[in-house]
């Protein structure tokens, strides 16, 4: 039996991270180096996945050069950490971002739903 997705990651301080679910489990952040508060798989195994919509906690902060234009990501956006979804770390105790309850989304569809189970069954494969 096969197994196809990725895992959604997010630190402390609410930097979101994704890996292919066949990659080592980071325990740092790659943006700030801060340890892994929360963690989340997604399945895609058969589908696109449902997955947990992130709420937004600060947008990122960007830079434009006044000469030409150009713009820059001087600081990642951060979110906060899902109550039910996923699983909290250890280190989510030491955490500088919100808790909250969020919403879930099918691959395949734009709707947010309440629960993991409402996005499942509007794909019209529910057994």
């Amino acid at each position: 039996m096969s197994y196809e997705g990725y895992d959604m990651y997010l630190c402390v301080n609410g930097h979101q991270n994704s890996y292919d679910c066949l990659d080592d489990n980071p325990t740092e952040c790659e943006d700030c180096g801060a340890a892994i508060a929360w963690t989340c798989s997604v399945d895609q195994t058969n589908d696109a996945g449902v997955f947990p919509v992130l709420v937004e906690h600060e947008p990122a902060q960007v830079e434009t050069c006044e000469c030409c234009g150009h713009t820059k990501v001087v600081a990642e956006e951060t979110y906060a950490i899902p109550s039910n979804a996923g699983r909290l770390l250890e280190a989510a105790d030491d955490r500088t971002v919100p808790v909250v309850n969020v919403k879930f989304q099918h691959g395949n569809s734009d709707k947010a739903f309440d629960t993991k189970d409402e996005a499942w069954k509007s794909t019209g494969r529910w057994v």
